[in-house]
């Protein structure tokens, strides 16, 4: 029986990773809402990053903003901070 619970118990703690996991936005998630919504999309910085959503500006290969956008998201990776450039 004690076996049984231990079983239980890994199952809903790798479940619980995975959720986390899948919810955290990356710059390749960002990359690709960025792309679905302006195709000319060169680079990508962040503006401004809050606990639940970012604000990207979107720049053409000239450096000029073509476009911004709003991404809500439960985590981010620490690899999105305020000020930090993406490339596409």
């Amino acid at each position: 029986m004690g076996e049984i619970i231990k079983f239980i118990f890994v199952v809903v703690i790798g479940g619980l990773i995975s959720y986390f996991i899948i919810k955290a936005i990356t710059a390749e998630i960002i990359k690709e809402k960025a792309l679905e919504k302006n195709k000319e999309a060169f680079k990508l910085e962040i503006l401004k990053r809050k606990e639940d959503s970012v604000h990207v500006g979107i720049f053409d290969s000239e450096n000029n903003q073509i476009d911004d956008m709003c991404v809500m998201g439960e985590k981010f990776s620490d690899e999105i901070y305020e000020g930090n450039i993406i490339y596409i």
